[in-house]
């Protein structure tokens, strides 16, 4: 006996099914993918990533993170986040970094597809060194799933320059 179950194309990463099945079927099930008793049916969970071979960034990738080297405290920092949609049509994306423990994201855009586009995060510069992660993220309808992530390697505290004094004149 089979089941017949819709699934949308294109979703990757850690995606699920929920599968629910009448309760007579449930030992065609091997035990392991079972998951729980609810109301006489019996559910189980089908991890599609290792069923059908989907893996996170098969749409998206982050090919390059650019952080400066260092930066003086307040001042505001750009870290360039360099992109690819890999895929054969336009993909609804957006990007989530985390600096510092504080997380941004940024709006929702459409990339265009096979092209390569730059993005970006921004940030004042704390009183101590910072490191970070950034996250790219595909929407499939309302929900949104990572496709790739980077680092953002250790950004510096500068110590400020002491400003220059012009020597004192002599004293005719």
């Amino acid at each position: 006996m089979s089941v017949a179950v819709p699934i949308l194309l294109g979703l990757s990463g850690a995606s699920f099914v929920m599968v629910t099945l009448p309760t007579f079927l449930r030992n065609i099930l091997p035990q392991e993918e079972k998951r729980g008793e609810m109301n006489g049916l019996e559910t189980a969970t089908i991890d599609l990533g290792q069923r059908i071979g989907l893996q996170a960034g098969a749409y998206l990738e982050i090919t390059d993170v650019y952080p400066p080297p260092e930066a003086e405290e307040n001042d505001w920092v750009f870290v360039p986040v360099y992109v690819r949609n890999k895929h054969t049509a336009d993909v609804v994306a957006k990007l989530r970094a985390t600096i510092d423990g504080i997380t941004v994201e940024s709006y929702p855009a459409t990339l265009k597809a096979g092209t390569d586009y730059s993005w970006g995060v921004h940030f004042t510069m704390p009183n101590k060194s910072v490191s970070g992660t950034v996250a790219l993220e595909r929407r499939e309808l309302t929900q949104w799933f990572v496709e790739d992530t980077a680092t953002i390697r250790q950004i510096a505290l500068k110590e400020p320059e002491e400003p220059e004094v012009p020597p004192e004149a002599p004293l005719s």
